[in-house]
């Protein structure tokens, strides 16, 4: 009698993103390193590290950054904002193991930038990304499409309007105040499957802003 072998299909949990700690730097520069230290010296799981930068450049419009590394690892921009001299983007370490983070180094493109903040995610389960959708409305707004069993991160950047912004249609994880005029925030949600449509709004309004989202899934 031949016994022919089970083979069991390995089950995939739903791409979940985890929101891990941010960092700023008011100093203008030409390449910014972030030690692990700022981000409070995580050990992070295994899947894709994802970076949100947000950030002001002194001439108009910003040029953008061009590379970001942890660890010397390069990673892969997914898309950007520009809104004059205001940045938002989103970057992506694909198939990253688990284990300490290490520093990250962001080199912007051309020239000095004035200030530099990061919001830290990991997606565990990932398997892909898809289309970023980009807003510069007064309250950014951005309607994305997420796969089942898939997430979302968000982020957006304001030149006035206060520290505290508030999200609709996805939860905030960070706000940031870098340097008193210049303010931050982001959000995620996991198995959010479906249309979302995240809105940020900074308090008092909001001057030149920029906003980004980018849909994750496990598949």
């Amino acid at each position: 009698m031949l016994i022919f072998p089970q083979i069991l299909a390995k089950a995939i949990g739903p791409a979940t993103a985890t929101y891990i700690a941010s960092a700023s730097d008011v100093v203008d520069r030409a390449t910014y390193t972030f030690a692990a230290s700022a981000f409070g010296s995580p050990t992070l799981p295994a899947g894709a590290l994802v970076l949100v930068t947000h950030s002001r450049y002194g001439a108009n419009p910003h040029t953008g950054i061009s590379t970001i590394t942890e660890s010397s690892n390069s990673l892969t921009k997914i898309d950007a904002q520009i809104n004059g001299q205001d940045y938002v983007d989103m970057w992506e370490l694909t198939g990253r193991s688990a284990g300490a983070l290490g520093s990250i180094v962001i080199t912007p493109t051309g020239a000095l930038v004035n200030r530099m903040a990061v919001d830290l995610y990991v997606v565990e389960n990932w398997a892909s990304t898809g289309t970023a959708v980009k807003s510069t409305a007064s309250a950014p707004s951005m309607s994305v499409t997420v796969p089942a069993l898939g997430c979302v991160i968000a982020g957006a950047f304001s030149n006035t309007g206060g520290p505290n912004a508030t999200w609709t249609g996805t939860t905030e994880k960070s706000d940031g105040d870098v340097d008193g005029s210049n303010y931050t925030s982001s959000a995620a949600d996991s198995e959010a499957g479906g249309t979302v449509v995240a809105v940020a709004t900074f308090g008092g309004g909001s001057s030149a802003p920029a906003g980004i989202a980018v849909p994750f899934g496990n598949s």
